[in-house]
């Protein structure tokens, strides 16, 4: 049965710090049934990480899901099938490390071509001073950038060491 639960999860990145699992839950029962939504929290403040997993009744919903674009609470929210912790490649990692490089990394051939749908990155290790200018400058030497974001503590404004890039 467990088996059956992972296919039918979706990781849902890039959530609104307004996103709570109830809107998470209400806004996917509109592509079909939902045994499970939740938004991340962080244990120490409380306070919501960005992303959140939805456990569909069928594999074929949860298909469906990943293959489109989502918009929730104002954010383009990007949807991918999970990868249990166990599954995630050595080295692989992000804010969590819970799924969100998308499905079937345990094979060569299904990790190649996640990362071929794969627009939005995750960059770790930001130094403070570096801010979207700094973090848009050095991605643009590989290729057009869309978008550069660098995550910010909510209660002292300061960087907190990481960002995406699109």
């Amino acid at each position: 049965m467990a088996m059956d639960k992972q296919s039918c999860k979706v990781f849902c990145g890039g959530l609104s710090w307004e996103t709570s699992s109830e809107r998470l839950r209400a806004y996917f029962e509109n592509y079909g049934v939902v045994r499970e939504a939740f938004v991340s929290y962080n244990r120490n403040n409380g306070r919501p990480r960005g992303f959140g997993f939805v456990v569909f009744e069928g594999a074929e919903v949860a298909d469906k899901v990943v293959a489109i674009r989502h918009t929730i609470d104002r954010r383009e929210v990007e949807c991918k099938k999970a990868v249990p912790k166990a599954d995630n490649p050595e080295g692989v990692s992000g804010p969590g490390s819970s799924g969100e490089h998308g499905s079937n990394s345990g094979s060569q051939q299904g990790a190649q071509s996640q990362s071929q749908r794969t627009r939005k990155i995750f960059v770790g290790g930001l130094a403070p001073a570096a801010d979207e200018k700094v973090l848009r400058a050095h991605f643009e030497q590989f290729g057009a950038v869309e978008d550069a974001v660098v995550m910010y503590d909510h209660d002292n404004k300061r960087p907190r060491g990481f960002g995406f890039i699109t």
